[in-house]
């Protein structure tokens, strides 16, 4: 079973001290060969699995230069949010969450690492 990621909407994400333009994710189920399946796939669906109801946000670049790989991970009607980062979607990830951003940042070396920080802060 293999997974992809579809792009439903552009939307305005106000973040702490800046608004960006994102991209609301889901993820849907296909059959075909594991080529070009990245970890944040892997790690989205994982999370998707253990909290439906999660929103989650791409960075959307403005210029070509900017970097992409921003994914965030939101409850609806909660405060807290976590962060993964990474520019190409791979392991490792640099996570931040509201406590612990900047140089409290933490990194996840794999995927199931990542996703269990996720599903632990958000639930």
């Amino acid at each position: 079973m293999n997974f992809r990621i579809r792009i439903s909407q552009t939307i305005s994400l106000s973040h702490k001290y800046n608004t960006v333009l994102c991209n609301s994710i889901h993820t849907g189920v296909f059959i075909s060969n594991n080529l070009g399946i990245r970890d944040i796939d892997e790690i989205i669906t994982l999370v998707k699995h253990s909290i439906p109801d999660i929103v989650i946000y791409q960075l959307q670049k403005k210029r070509q230069g900017d970097d992409d790989g921003i994914w965030w991970f939101v409850l609806q009607n909660n405060t807290r949010e976590i962060q993964i980062e990474n520019p190409y979607g791979m392991c490792p990830f640099l996570v931040e969450t509201n406590e612990e951003s900047a140089n409290l940042a933490r990194s996840a070396y794999t995927v199931e690492q990542t996703a269990a920080i996720i599903i632990d802060y958000l639930y």
